[in-house]
């Protein structure tokens, strides 16, 4: 800076101005960027391109998956050093309260009930048929086994 420049800024102070450095980030080439990176990248999609794969799937006149009705449904889990029955939205501990409150029943929804019983490997051979030998005392006349860890 000269000395004539330095008089004409001395009486207004606009000399404070002239040493501030503005910085400003110019965003049209970011934004230009970005629309190349956009248009790049749907251009080099195969998603895009790719037809697809027509399916001549078969036609059938029912088409709800058939399963074997259940009347009820027993789960049974272990729970320490006893066995613990869900049934019908009950909690019983051990055999004998499960018992009682098949007794008290006295009569199912079906004519021919079905009991799916689900547990897994650790129950122990003598529980399961201690339970289909109640479940059949107590009228049902099918019993289905579920498994998460069939062996």
């Amino acid at each position: 800076m000269n000395s004539t420049d330095s008089k004409f800024l001395l009486p207004f102070n606009l000399k404070r101005f002239q040493n501030k450095k503005v910085r400003t980030i110019n965003w049209i080439p970011i934004l230009d960027l970005c629309v190349i990176a956009c248009l790049l990248g749907f251009l080099r999609t195969e998603i895009i391109f790719s037809p697809g794969l027509e399916l001549n799937l078969p036609k059938s006149e029912t088409f709800a998956a058939r399963g074997i009705s259940t009347s009820s449904v027993l789960t049974i889990t272990k729970s320490k050093d006893s066995l613990i029955f869900l049934f019908e939205n009950r909690i019983f501990n051990g055999f004998s309260e499960w018992n009682n409150y098949l007794e008290s029943m006295h009569s199912f929804k079906s004519d021919s009930p079905v009991l799916l019983i689900k547990t897994n490997a650790s129950t122990e051979l003598v529980h399961f048929l201690t339970v289909c030998e109640i479940a059949e005392k107590n009228g049902f006349k099918k019993i289905l086994i579920a498994s998460d860890n069939p062996e």
